[in-house]
């Protein structure tokens, strides 16, 4: 019998993705009675769009109990080099200054959305991808079931936070190919930024120091049963800082 991927038990709800019209935000009660062990923030948007919160939310972050920082860069159609460039571009100069430091994960944001404007297509997400390995970043890919039609040799370094709001979440196929009791993903997006609730995943909610636009995600135990902060060490292990 097939495990029930709404059993909270599998997993650890832990972590958060935001950009700058997610507010307000008190990240030290995120960072204690929120539960919150990561935070991606936006920093990127195509070849022009920049967060202007994403560094003084990095700022803000660091004293609290929030270790484990991503980066994302929100995708759209064309130029896959000259976005991930801007994107890395952008972030190394954002971060100048900060102290101290802290290490990043990175994320593309990868969505099939009609409401967005020209929207990334495969070629556009395998070329980013692609561009980041080069300079050593195996990033992780944030797509829903449908966004790949071919399981990359790109891909099978990188990993999987999944977009599905509803009970029967579904992972990125053929990518990744679900077992019995692992889904595939490694994390799982289970809140659609949208207040309703019927827009969110078994546990969708308002957290302590959260707002009610913010995206919550949850890991993946059953695959990575040593927890969350092993995994993201490791990750980072294997993660060129630019």
């Amino acid at each position: 019998m097939s495990a029930d991927p709404n059993d909270a038990t599998r997993y650890d709800d832990c972590g958060f993705d935001i950009y700058h019209l997610d507010s307000p935000l008190n990240f030290d009660t995120l960072g204690t009675q929120g539960g919150r062990k990561f935070c991606i923030l936006k920093v990127t948007e195509a070849t022009t769009v920049k967060d202007p919160e994403f560094a003084p939310r990095v700022r803000q972050l660091i004293p609290t109990n929030i270790k484990r920082l991503g980066a994302y860069h929100f995708a759209h159609h064309s130029d896959p080099v000259g976005q991930m460039n801007f994107f890395i571009d952008t972030f190394k100069a954002a971060i100048q200054g900060i102290t101290p430091k802290p290490n990043f994960l990175f994320m593309l944001d990868l969505e099939i959305n009609p409401h967005e404007d020209d929207p990334p297509q495969e070629a556009d997400g395998l070329a980013m991808v692609q561009q980041l390995q080069s300079i050593g970043i195996n990033p992780i890919i944030y797509c829903g079931r449908d966004f790949w039609s071919q399981s990359h040799a790109e891909l099978l370094k990188c990993p999987h936070l999944l977009a599905a709001y509803n009970k029967n979440p579904v992972s990125a196929l053929p990518w990744r190919i679900p077992g019995a009791d692992t889904y595939g993903w490694d994390m799982w997006q289970y809140t659609s930024g949208d207040p309703n609730p019927k827009f969110g995943g078994p546990w969708a909610k308002t957290i302590p120091g959260g707002s009610p636009t913010m995206d919550l995600d949850c890991f993946n135990l059953v695959k990575h049963p040593n927890g969350l902060e092993d995994w993201w060490d490791n990750q980072l292990a294997n993660t060129r800082q630019p």
